[in-house]
């Protein structure tokens, strides 16, 4: 995977959205046209307020999610894709986030939701994300959808672009996102180098207050 060179300021973020009216996600090119610009302007980040648009995902057992549902929970989420194949990427990325999940106390954990959202619905169904899962024993939530809507929340809510540069191979950022249970924005994680025990200590004390 070759990272795209980003602006320091820009917030880029990791969530998507699926829409139409089929519960079985399609497995169309996850192309992204080649005039889309990789860089985006001041980009409202949100996933729950007035104009935001909600997702509708699905998870490894096929069953729909949607971010409205989360009302009440702190939110942390992020982009990855399953064949990425630099290890300080996207797999470092899903370590860092597997840790969180495992740190967070039990009382903290049950009010927390951990989305991890594939933008290569082609190759990542749902069936393809639970071996995933299970075999890297991770501990969050795993969602997929339709190309079109991934694209459409990204952009939207999240200001995020992503390219396809290949069958399975995308140029992006790294953007993880929290938000608290009024789905505020309360920090952006840049990359996969940080330390797992210092967001399990903000999302704990986000749930204490």
């Amino acid at each position: 995977m070759r990272p795209v060179a980003m602006p320091a300021f820009l917030l880029l973020a990791v969530c998507l959205s699926g829409c139409g009216d089929e519960h079985r996600p399609e497995t169309e090119e996850a192309q992204v046209p080649d005039d889309i610009e990789l860089e985006v302007s001041d980009p409202p980040i949100y996933i729950r307020q007035p104009g935001g648009h909600d997702f509708r995902l699905f998870d490894t057992e096929r069953n729909e999610v949607r971010l409205s549902e989360q009302q009440g929970k702190i939110c942390m989420v992020t982009f990855f894709y399953r064949s990425c194949p630099d290890q300080t990427m996207c797999p470092a990325l899903l370590g860092k986030i597997n840790q969180v999940a495992r740190g967070l106390p039990a009382d903290v954990r049950a009010m927390t939701e951990i989305f991890a959202i594939s933008f290569d619905p082609q190759n990542d169904t749902p069936e393809a994300l639970a071996l995933f899962a299970e075999a890297r024993e991770l501990e969050f939530t795993l969602l997929t959808g339709h190309p079109d809507s991934i694209r459409e929340v990204a952009r939207n809510n999240f200001g995020l672009e992503y390219r396809a540069e290949g069958p399975a191979l995308f140029a992006h950022n790294m953007k993880t996102f929290l938000f608290d249970g009024e789905g505020e924005l309360f920090e952006t994680i840049t990359g996969s180098d940080w330390k797992s025990e210092d967001v399990v200590a903000r999302i704990t004390e986000h749930a204490e207050r």
